[in-house]
């Protein structure tokens, strides 16, 4: 019986060519577009998700409160964001880093280079980001004064498949700051589904260029703990030496999966 249903289709089909054709190609273009609907859905749920213990780590962000709205800035000064970690036991670690603005020329055995994401961290940023490391360790990648570490795909293009730990390499920026590290790692790429892509990560070249604006992220010891904490931080701003200066001010936190979400609207990078 199956077999006359489909000889009595084929027939059909082809006396009408022009029919059969067109309602193939759109039952054929419905499910290409299903499928790939499908596709972008979950890539967008796997944001951040490949790092250990994405759904505890939050960003800091600052809230300014004006009479024509809200806005959300991501970058913190330091001088009133450093005290949350002690001030609050559900924070396991934090950490901050800044990218820089001024991106430096890298300059590898006379070869210069030109990173597009250069960044400058905390000790404990690898913490906080358990990236896998190929060279070297995430507990010393940043111990030390002028340690810097590099994405895989980074070492293979300064130093091709060899080693780099130990070597040197110089930094010079645009106002003619030049720094000289010591590689002390290499760690495997960020997947492109992440909200940030490091290339290079440098130990803070001073005290002055921490204390400038930058992003926090902290690492909580509970999932659970994201929302009573939310409460906490606006007491804990009131309560701070620049209470007066930033009274419009608030902080709050944001989710990794927040921060993917929307990359237009979520990240507010400056």
């Amino acid at each position: 019986m199956l077999k006359n249903y489909l000889k009595t289709a084929l027939r059909s089909m082809a006396r009408r060519k022009l029919l059969s054709a067109t309602m193939i190609f759109g039952l054929a273009l419905g499910i290409l577009s299903s499928f790939l609907l499908m596709i972008y859905v979950f890539n967008e749920l796997s944001y951040d998700r490949s790092l250990p213990n994405s759904n505890r780590i939050y960003r800091i962000i600052d809230e300014f409160h004006k009479s024509w709205g809200n806005r959300q800035v991501a970058k913190c000064y330091g001088k009133w964001i450093d005290p949350i970690k002690d001030e609050y036991p559900e924070i396991a670690q934090m950490a901050k880093f800044n990218d820089s603005y001024n991106t430096p020329i890298v300059t590898v055995n006379e070869n210069k280079f030109k990173p597009e994401n250069f960044f400058e961290a905390d000790s404990t940023f690898f913490d906080v980001f358990q990236f896998k490391f190929i060279y070297g360790s995430a507990s010393g990648a940043l111990r030390y004064p002028k340690s810097i570490v590099l994405s895989r795909s980074t070492a293979c293009k300064y130093f091709g498949s060899h080693n780099p730990i130990g070597k040197f390499l110089k930094t010079l920026d645009d106002d003619s700051n030049s720094f000289e590290y010591r590689i002390s790692g290499v760690f495997q790429d960020a997947p492109i589904n992440s909200h940030f892509h490091p290339e290079i990560i440098a130990s803070w070249p001073s005290e002055q260029k921490r204390q400038e604006k930058g992003y926090y992220y902290v690492l909580l010891k509970q999932a659970k703990d994201a929302a009573e904490l939310q409460g906490k931080l606006g007491k804990f701003v009131l309560s701070g030496a620049f209470a007066l200066v930033i009274a419009l001010m608030t902080v709050s936190w944001q989710a990794m999966k927040a921060v993917t979400a929307n990359p237009v609207e979520s990240l507010h990078y400056e």
